[in-house]
């Protein structure tokens, strides 16, 4: 597996763990958005800025993970890539008062 072809794990709040698979058994979310995507050809005029929050109020527990196959991490602007893919799982657990601390 080359540095393009590998799995990203970022925690959103602090916390992270888990798979690209939905109703991981030590994770079990509130909010799961999970997301894939093919492409023969892909481009990029610029790097990319993501950002993901969860605004609002009480604590919780908050995970992004990524798998990429053929792009390169940074992002190289003006490369043209081929044969890629990218899957993202995003959760958000909320946390009972006792859970906290």
């Amino acid at each position: 597996m080359t540095d393009a072809d590998r799995e990203e794990l970022h925690p959103l709040s602090g916390d992270d763990a888990s798979e690209i698979s939905p109703g991981h058994p030590s994770h079990d979310p509130d909010i799961e958005i999970v997301a894939r995507v093919c492409a023969d050809e892909l481009r990029f005029d610029a790097e990319p800025e993501v950002e993901i929050r969860f605004p609002g109020s009480g604590r919780r527990d908050s995970r992004q993970v990524t798998t990429r196959k053929n792009i390169d991490k940074p992002i190289k602007p003006g490369k043209t890539y081929r044969r890629v893919f990218v899957a993202t799982r995003i959760t958000t657990r909320l946390l009972d008062e006792d859970q906290v601390g």
